[in-house]
């Protein structure tokens, strides 16, 4: 933005007056504005890029202690001209605003507490009472609408909900859902939105059709292994994208082959997840990613508010991932496996749920190995230690291709 006007004019069914905001040629590329860009006084700057005398901050008052989240760039130039003194949009200043950069995971709970809809309210109620400005959709429409979409694009969990009990309890195996059904019933029992709930029913007929005829080490079908993935990530209510992700974890990993080869089948999956911009997409193919990097080039990352909360995700999905593969007993009654998370993955999980306070679901997988049961006849195994298909006849089984795993990520 190349400064910001306010707009300011009383309301007629009070004595209060309405505000609002334009931000001057808000993401236009400055060299195809630059006649535009000169030296000129504006109503307000943004702190992503601003300048303040230090007599004035010196000065008590300036800056205002109940309005710290939302408002406070507009509060500082509106106390600034009532004390004489002019805001200017600079364009010969340059810095480098890294906008897009995935956040940090240590900086989430700072980020919770500045983008909260609380912290943003109680700003809201000071600012409008401060400057005689209505507080209705007149005026801060727009920022309720930032405020509630903000923490949400960022936040692990679906955002602006209080921390709950079961957070912090380890997840029963009664409790994970294998169908289409128990999947939407968990999410509206834990009350996420309608569309949220729609994404992830249409979610599932894209995952059942790219692991079709496809069956567990343990014999049930793929898609329930989909299922559970997904409903672990709904019981610690994980944001809508990393939900769907969980469930379309293994899209590129075992979809079907493709008549043009390899290439052509990462390339439909790409698709069919909503493109390389998408999150959804982007987080399974980080999944994939991560399955696919030996373990000798996993370095063990002992600070783990380094992680970016994206990778943090894809971190979680595999838990949930360890966690269905578990409560499902399907590590009871397959062969050995060689997939299963090492201790010090698990630690780094356990540290990662720490931190965005999902705290019991890294106990959950310790449930399961630890599970004091005797362990089954090995009769009953199925002797299988990967995912398989029957063939043409039905007459033997083959392993599940990954057909789009090592192409194009």
């Amino acid at each position: 933005m190349a400064g910001g006007k306010l707009i300011i004019y009383p309301d007629v069914s009070s004595d209060g007056l309405v505000m609002e905001e334009e931000h001057q040629l808000v993401n236009c590329r400055p060299e195809d504005v630059h006649e535009q860009l000169f030296r000129k006084p504006c109503d307000f700057a943004e702190y992503h890029c601003m300048l303040v005398r230090t007599r004035l901050l010196q000065e008590h008052g300036l800056l205002d202690d109940e309005i710290i989240s939302v408002n406070d760039h507009v509060d500082v130039s509106l106390v600034a001209k009532r004390r004489g003194y002019a805001t200017y949009m600079e364009p010969a200043s340059r810095v480098n605003y890294i906008a897009f950069a995935d956040f940090l995971l240590g900086d989430l709970s700072i980020f919770r507490l500045r983008w909260s809809r609380e912290a943003g309210e109680q700003c809201i109620l000071h600012f409008a009472k401060k400057w005689g400005i209505c507080n209705d959709q007149r005026s801060f429409g727009v920022l309720r609408t930032f405020l509630s979409k903000h923490v949400g694009r960022i936040d692990p969990l679906r955002a602006n909900i209080p921390p709950r009990p079961d957070w912090n309890t380890a997840m029963r195996k009664e409790e994970l859902q294998q169908t289409r059904s128990g999947l939407l019933d968990m999410a509206m029992e834990r009350g996420y939105q309608p569309d949220e709930i729609a994404l992830l029913g249409n979610a599932y007929f894209i995952a059942q059709a790219l692991v079709t005829g496809g069956y567990r080490p343990c014999g049930r079908p793929f898609i329930n292994h989909l299922s559970g993935t997904a409903s672990v990530l709904l019981r610690y209510d994980f944001r809508i994208e990393v939900v769907v992700a969980g469930l379309l974890h293994a899209a590129y990993s075992h979809c079907p082959a493709h008549p043009e080869g390899k290439q052509a089948a990462s390339d439909d999956v790409c698709n069919k997840l909503g493109g390389e911009r998408n999150m959804v997409e982007r987080l399974v193919r980080g999944y994939t990613l991560r399955g696919i990097r030996s373990s000798k080039h996993q370095a063990v990352v002992m600070d783990v508010g380094r992680f970016t909360i994206f990778d943090a995700e894809v971190e979680m999905i595999a838990l949930a991932n360890e966690i269905d593969m578990y409560l499902s007993g399907e590590t009871r009654y397959s062969a050995h496996r060689n997939d299963e998370m090492t201790p010090a993955q698990l630690d780094i999980a356990d540290k990662i749920c720490g931190i965005i306070g999902v705290s019991g679901m890294s106990h959950s997988p310790l449930q399961g190995r630890n599970d004091d049961r005797l362990p089954p006849p090995l009769n009953l195994l199925t002797k299988q230690h990967m995912s398989y298909l029957f063939n043409a006849e039905h007459s033997a089984i083959m392993p599940m291709p990954g057909n789009a795993k090592y192409v194009s990520l």
